[in-house]
């Protein structure tokens, strides 16, 4: 794959996987992850700076997403269809029911790639990859017309992506999955200006804050998509969720112990991070 800056990120993310599962307490375990992030991942993750620590946010993530993902599944969802789904693996390593369709979405090269790491052993469910370059909305069109074949319910993924996106073009893409009926639910990550402040602008490493910056991080997502007709039917909280899960980092924990969110709340700055969200039609 080339070195782009984004699909750079999609290594990394698949090294802190590989990672993960290599723990005895791992909070899930990805047997694809290490062939995929291959020495470019474990190459991109010593470029990376002591501080602040980034791989426990990517761990929390992936296990939330898991959890909010089966979650949907068991209530009747039918279609996935993951955009930018990068080196993402949840179709072999989750336990998902085989009727289910899942479709990952990305440039041709990181589709390639998948391919290439991704032979055996064959997906839990009907999988399927598809090439597309989702700033052609034309493509998107394409990717939507899938879950048109696939009866039932559509839940989409937008893990990573939106952050690299400008608020119009969240607001272009909010609109389009609205105006297709059977996209019932919509499962992403959202960061805070809080988080683009206390990471600084070097993350994740000085090539992608230049060539890929962070850009979007609304200050309240619940108006931001309420007024394109989704709302925030749950929302976890990657700190609080880090601490729970017992991946939070020493910093994250003495800040809570020292009463973090009610200074943050007194101060009138956000008290959270980043969050995995689902959203519903309203």
């Amino acid at each position: 794959m080339p070195s782009h800056p984004v699909t750079a990120t999609a290594h990394w993310v698949a090294a802190v996987r590989a990672r993960e599962s290599a723990r005895p307490d791992a909070l899930f375990h990805d047997a694809c992850a290490q062939r995929l992030a291959g020495r470019q991942g474990e190459d991109f993750l010593r470029t990376l700076p002591a501080w602040p620590p980034l791989d426990w946010a990517i761990v929390v993530r992936t296990a939330v997403i898991d959890q909010l993902l089966l979650a949907a599944v068991a209530a009747g969802t039918t279609t996935v269809i993951n955009l930018g789904a990068g080196l993402d693996t949840r179709a072999w390593r989750l336990p998902l029911p085989p009727q289910l369709h899942w479709l990952d979405v990305d440039l041709p090269e990181v589709i390639a790639h998948r391919r290439a790491h991704l032979r055996h052993p064959p997906a839990a469910c009907a999988h399927s990859h598809l090439s597309a370059d989702l700033n052609d909305p034309a493509a998107l069109d394409r990717v939507l017309a899938s879950a048109q074949r696939s009866p039932g319910r559509t839940l989409v993924l937008t893990e990573g992506v939106l952050v690299y996106l400008s608020d119009e073009a969240v607001s272009g893409l909010a609109q389009r999955l609205l105006a297709e009926p059977t996209v019932q639910g919509w499962l992403t990550d959202l960061v805070t200006p809080a988080a683009l402040a206390w990471a600084g602008p070097g993350w994740p490493n000085a090539e992608t804050a230049a060539q890929a910056p962070f850009r979007f991080a609304p200050a309240d997502a619940g108006r931001f998509f309420g007024a394109l007709g989704w709302h925030l039917a749950q929302v976890r909280a990657v700190d609080e969720e880090a601490l729970r899960l017992h991946r939070a980092p020493l910093a994250l924990q003495w800040w809570r112990a020292m009463g973090g969110a009610w200074w943050g709340a007194a101060c009138g700055h956000a008290t959270h991070l980043a969050s995995v969200a689902l959203l519903a039609r309203r």
